[in-house]
């Protein structure tokens, strides 16, 4: 690996989008609940910084920062490893359940944060699958907004005033 990619997977804010597999649709609400099981126990694990999240039923948007030293591509491996192991256990069937890749984009600015937090939260009213963020309850919504508490803990950062300074570590 070469210096420069182990630069961009460490101390930094990344976005991710992944997608689940054809094979694994539709992916049910119980599904949705093991996603966020699984994303919990990998925060706890790894001590990642978690921003943002949202499960929808064909993918799944993710905004956090690797703690230390570790990865984001570890993370993401051991986070869709523990899912897709509970998920199809419970269906009692093998096969895969994740989309091999991700759309990975790294967060710099805090204009950037701010627009990707707008994004994964308003995406369930975009694609129809709630009349607002609040409806779905797959979603670090709470987190940020009054009136109810996340399935999985956000953690707060103090971004810099500046919409165009850099953020990360």
């Amino acid at each position: 690996m070469s210096r420069l990619r182990r630069l961009l997977v460490t101390g930094r804010i990344f976005f991710i989008t992944t997608h689940f597999d054809q094979a694994s649709l539709p992916v049910r609400p119980a599904d949705r609940d093991e996603v966020l099981r699984a994303l919990a126990a990998t925060r706890e694990c790894r001590g990642l910084w978690l921003f943002a999240y949202c499960v929808m039923p064909t993918h799944f948007h993710l905004m956090f920062g690797p703690r230390g030293d570790d990865s984001m591509s570890s993370i993401m491996r051991e986070m869709k490893l523990q899912a897709a192991k509970r998920i199809l256990r419970a269906r009692n069937t093998p096969g895969r359940f994740w989309q091999p890749r991700s759309f990975v984009r790294i967060i710099r600015h805090r204009k950037e944060w701010g627009k990707t937090m707008d994004y994964i939260h308003w995406n369930p009213v975009k694609d129809g699958c709630a009349e607002k963020p609040e409806d779905w309850l797959w979603s670090s919504w709470f987190g940020w907004n009054p009136g109810g508490t996340p399935p999985v803990p956000v953690d707060f950062v103090d971004l810099p005033i500046d919409e165009k300074a850099p953020i990360g570590w």
